[in-house]
């Protein structure tokens, strides 16, 4: 079974010229050092229902958080010929965001 797993995400934009400004941005653009582009698409208003149906919400965001740190993401996989087998390994970026943001004054 693939360990790689598909996410999408919706945007919403206050105006068609901001949508189309960050669709130019972003398609095509590679996610950190992961050899994975992003793949924008438009999503016509009256296609949001039954896109989302069915489906859980994973995670939701109206702003930035002042705090955010991006990953940085690296797919050896995908970039070398001699690879080392990371599957099993925890996820060191939760971990740390868990311990780093999750308690206290620090938290989100």
């Amino acid at each position: 079974a693939s360990k790689l797993r598909y996410y999408f995400a919706v945007a919403t934009f206050s105006s068609p010229e901001a949508a189309s400004s960050v669709y130019e941005s972003i398609d095509g653009l590679e996610m950190g050092h992961t050899a994975a582009e992003v793949d924008a698409r438009i999503l016509p208003a009256d296609a949001y229902a039954s896109t989302v149906e069915g489906r859980e919400v994973r995670d939701e965001c109206t702003q930035v958080p002042a705090r955010y740190e991006p990953s940085d993401a690296v797919v050896t996989a995908l970039r070398q010929s001699r690879v080392s087998c990371s599957w099993e390994e925890g996820d060191a970026e939760r971990e740390a965001r868990l311990t780093r943001y999750g308690m206290g004054k620090e938290g989100w």
